[in-house]
């Protein structure tokens, strides 16, 4: 019924029975599942067991917060953000891994997000200036060297920047308002490590997202022909009718 764009239902499901059957439904239909459960713990738990077997997998992380509440994790925020823009770019995800009250909150419209999220790539023109604005105004930390997520630091022409998420810390190697190189710094050292062949950066202001990030809810920016898997659904009803 799922091949033909039904819909199906599996009785008896225990344990990892649930994750096992949804990492068996993206091998058969090779479409993105989304798997919908009931609490976070379930949700990362089932992220670990979809590793173990192999299969590619994200999870869409709920902001932690209650309705009308601005305060969350800038590490949650990044993960939200990063997984509906790869999805409007059409990267194929896998299996999404979400709590129910992860999709009650919203996600930026396309105009919005593209002001949230910037990717910087050598050869690009990038206004230093304006661009430590944008993280100060995002609640970066201007410090004089990058120890800690959420800093930057800005020394002639090198622009340090450190994102939230355990992402690496990155360096713009700029020429004017060129970029000439990127690179991973050793947070020990402040050396220049690695080439980057590109860097991405979540500027979203928390406080600024409180009201109008919820324009788009994260299924209207999912792939057509998607499946999706709700686990336990008395229980999905129960936290969704909680947050709700």
């Amino acid at each position: 019924l799922v091949d033909e764009g039904g819909g199906s239902t599996a009785r008896g499901l225990a344990g990892s029975m649930a994750v096992v059957l949804a990492a068996a439904l993206r091998r058969r239909t090779r479409r993105a599942v989304l798997l919908v459960v009931a609490h976070l713990d379930e949700a990362e738990e089932a992220i670990d067991e979809l590793a173990d077997l192999a299969v590619p997998a994200r999870l869409f992380p709920a902001r932690e917060v209650l309705p009308g509440e601005s305060t969350t994790s800038r590490e949650l925020l990044s993960s939200r953000l990063t997984l509906a823009r790869d999805l409007r770019l059409g990267a194929d995800p896998g299996i999404e891994v979400a709590p129910i009250a992860a999709l009650m909150q919203g996600v930026p419209t396309p105009t919005r997000l593209a002001r949230m999220l910037r990717t910087i790539r050598p050869g690009d023109r990038v206004d230093p200036a304006e661009l430590a604005a944008w993280l100060a105004a995002a609640g970066y930390r201007r410090a004089t060297a990058v120890e800690s997520p959420g800093e930057f630091a800005v020394r002639g022409g090198i622009l340090d920047v450190f994102p939230p998420g355990g992402l690496t810390p990155f360096r713009l190697d700029l020429f004017g308002d060129s970029v000439e190189r990127l690179f991973e710094v050793d947070v020990a050292t402040q050396a220049s490590d690695r080439r980057l062949d590109r860097v991405e950066v979540v500027g979203a202001s928390l406080e600024s997202i409180a009201g109008d990030e919820a324009a788009v809810l994260l299924p209207e920016v999912m792939h057509e022909g998607s499946v999706a898997m709700l686990v336990e659904l008395t229980e999905l009803v129960g936290q969704g009718g909680g947050y709700y």
